[in-house]
């Protein structure tokens, strides 16, 4: 995204921020807004966007501008295998948690913010070639409709500087070892200082 000047970050930004930070390799894995990209194996420790992905799933992620026009998502018949959408908003609430199959719409006025993150999770075997094939070939049959897409991807030009102090006042707050259930609830529970804390520290591991 380049560097970031300008605008400065706050406290109460933290959570808007780091999601609007989040969606940049979604788009890149994907070539384009609007669309779904895929990560084909389990992510090396190493090489995690954030500090806990699972060793289990194949994740699938796009980010959708709905002020483009609503969203049809649909995810396939997995049988026994867990599938399932999350869909985020730009402050990082989840607004739904769909498992698979189903048909699900977003659109501007429920999700509340113009962005919205869409994650897929397909369970797959990582020391099996063939079970890793099948729940490949789940995830190339998830499918969007967007008939008044893509959009633009549009994000303000957050300053480095004073983001940084925020994260690191953040992840101060964090003890060690802190579990993460809960952080993500969906929006009408949500905990504001948790709400917070979890995406600015869940997603330095990106940010460094």
């Amino acid at each position: 995204m380049g560097a970031w000047r300008g605008r400065p970050a706050a406290l109460p930004d933290a959570d808007h921020v780091a999601e609007e930070l989040q969606p940049d390799p979604a788009i890149g894995r994907a070539g384009r807004l609007g669309r779904f990209g895929h990560l084909r194996a389990p992510t090396p420790i190493e090489e995690q966007s954030v500090v806990r992905m699972n060793r289990d799933t194949l994740y699938s992620s796009a980010v959708f501008d709905l002020d483009a026009g609503p969203v049809t998502l649909t995810l396939p018949d997995p049988g026994r295998r867990y599938m399932m959408l999350q869909i985020l908003d730009e402050d990082h609430y989840t607004h739904a948690n769909v498992y698979a199959p189903a048909h699900h719409v977003l659109h501007r006025d429920a999700i509340g913010t113009r962005y919205v993150a869409a994650l897929v999770r397909t369970m797959a075997d990582p020391r099996d070639s063939e079970d890793l094939a099948r729940a490949r070939a789940l995830q190339d049959a998830i499918r969007v409709e967007q008939p008044g897409g893509p959009g633009k991807f549009e994000i303000p030009d957050w300053d480095a500087e004073s983001l940084a102090k925020v994260r690191a006042a953040l992840e101060c707050r964090a003890p060690a070892g802190l579990r993460c259930g809960g952080r993500w609830r969906l929006h009408a529970g949500a905990s504001c200082g948790a709400q917070a804390l979890a995406p600015a520290v869940g997603s330095r591991a990106r940010a460094r």
